[in-house]
């Protein structure tokens, strides 16, 4: 493909950031969940990983999405990422007085996130 004036229009291919994100959402929730269930305690292990793998990492998975024109995949991956950065500042629960107070606004926080959740799920069977 070349303009009028023969100057050649070059398109860049780029790796298909799917898999990237996949694999961070995955591990990061795998983690969380070993730890959730009290199989072990590793409060820096979760926090660095949710922190760059799963939000970091997942939200620039989304940002190439984008520039892929894949919508779906980048509106899941990106606000996957903003969940699990906003879940890692949420967790040690400062802003609480009291243990009642945390588990109520984690569970509106959660609630949330599961319509989001939902609402993908109706999207893809309109995609496929």
């Amino acid at each position: 493909m070349s303009l009028e004036d023969g100057t050649a229009i070059v398109q860049s291919k780029s790796a298909n950031p799917t898999p990237l994100g996949l694999s961070s959402f995955a591990l990061t929730l795998f983690v969380l969940s070993i730890h959730n269930v009290g199989y072990t305690e590793m409060p820096t292990i979760i926090i660095g990983l949710t922190l760059f793998y799963g939000g970091l990492i997942q939200l620039l998975a989304g940002m190439w999405e984008f520039r892929a024109n894949n919508m779906f995949a980048a509106t899941a991956f990106s606000s996957y990422g903003g969940f699990w950065l906003s879940l890692i500042v949420l967790l040690p629960g400062a802003s609480f007085t009291n243990d009642k107070d945390f588990d109520y606004g984690l569970g509106i926080y959660l609630a949330g996130w599961t319509l989001f959740t939902l609402l993908l799920l109706l999207a893809t069977f309109r995609s496929n």
